[in-house]
């Protein structure tokens, strides 16, 4: 965590509290707010005002923009650690009673005594949001915060956990159903961006974390487009605890790339996310904000037009049976279309962790390993 001098906050605030006059004109659309109750519901919206008004016993009265804050974690009942946008961490109160948002069903005014935590989503071009095609959290539903491609639980459980609601595989027969979509097709150009919080209960066997699949249940390689996976076998991957990926293109052509092997550990939160940018050929894997493997693959189109299927592969098996399974819990699983820059992908694992990068295992150092070969994983 940031623990910044009283100085060095207090300019980083001051910056914050500009007046809006002395900005830059803001031309992105308002950002979105996902905001979880203590009695387990989801409310997600855009804020009906442009300012929250705080109170900090370090610096008194505040008032900080919406744009500004990244997410806020209640304590108890009118105390809350709240994340700026640039990381730093402070602890206020709020000043108003309710959180008014507004939503799809019209205005809802939320006791903030009735909150448990609320994250922002910047809107669309500002910083790592631009391009945020898909958003699946575990709160309740498979409903996608940014559009109308809800995913269709398949034997998934929603449980509690220290993040809230999230998704709960069997290592059996479940998995999440994304229909496809026109906005998961990005185009060559562009380049696509797939993250997510995983908790896997074991870290070693052929694991898919998701991919696109063109109809479920064939033994067909070719109805496989891109995929994500884990401790994969050699040619593939490099064995138990590796993260790998296969960039699989619209003319049926594997690119693979996989770290290390003894990188993802079983039992801890751990954010993944696999980028591959279109304009220079780069594909990299990330774990827990940090790149662990890279690659130029070359320039073409991924094939992310099919479903996709996050937590099992069907192909080699059935939709009653896949071939392959996750066990453990999964949270806030996204689709961009296009290629986050390393930055970008720090700041949404630092956004989903309280402004903080997960706690590796200590026997754990992340190399950078860098794949030129293989054959598909699983084909």
């Amino acid at each position: 965590m940031k623990t910044p001098s009283l100085r060095a906050f207090s300019f980083g605030l001051a910056l914050l509290l500009l007046p809006c006059a002395s900005r830059a004109a803001d031309t992105n659309s308002p950002p979105r707010l996902i905001v979880e109750l203590r009695d387990g519901s989801r409310v997600v919206g855009i804020s009906a005002d442009k300012q929250f008004r705080l109170r900090s016993a370090l610096l008194g009265e505040l008032k900080l923009d919406v744009n500004d804050i990244r997410g806020v974690q209640c304590v108890s009942s009118n105390s809350a650690k709240l994340t700026t946008a640039g990381g730093d961490s402070l602890t206020v109160s709020f000043r108003e009673p309710v959180l008014a948002v507004n939503t799809s069903f019209g205005r809802v005014n939320l006791a903030v005594t009735s909150l448990r935590k609320f994250s922002v989503v910047p809107g669309a071009g500002s910083g790592a949001a631009a391009g945020l095609a898909g958003l699946w959290s575990g709160e309740g539903s498979g409903k996608n915060s940014m559009g109308n491609t809800d995913a269709q639980l398949k034997n998934v459980s929603v449980v509690a956990d220290s993040r809230g609601q999230v998704f709960a595989f069997n290592g059996y027969n479940s998995y999440l159903r994304i229909p496809a979509s026109v906005d998961f097709k990005p185009g060559p150009e562009n380049g696509m961006t797939l993250t997510a919080w995983i908790r896997p209960d074991r870290a070693f066997g052929e694991t898919p974390i998701c991919e696109f699949e063109r109809e479920l249940g064939t033994y067909n390689g070719a109805d496989v487009g891109v995929s994500f996976a884990f401790s994969v076998n050699p040619p593939s991957g490099t064995g138990a605890g590796c993260v790998m990926c296969n960039l699989a293109d619209t003319a049926g052509n594997s690119h693979l790339l996989s770290s290390v092997p003894g990188l993802l550990a079983a039992g801890y939160w751990q954010h993944v996310a696999l980028s591959y940018d279109g304009t220079s050929g780069l594909a990299t894997i990330y774990l827990n904000g940090k790149s662990i493997a890279e690659s130029s693959v070359g320039h073409f189109e991924p094939q992310t037009g099919f479903d996709l299927l996050v937590g099992a592969r069907t192909t080699f098996g059935s939709p009653e049976r896949p071939a392959r399974a996750f066990l453990g819990n999964m949270d806030k699983i996204s689709f961009y279309n296009r290629a986050l820059s390393a930055a970008e992908v720090e700041a949404v694992c630092r956004d989903g962790n309280n402004g903080e990068l997960p706690v590796v295992p200590a026997n754990v150092v992340p190399p950078v390993y860098r794949n030129f070969g293989g054959n598909g994983y699983g084909q």
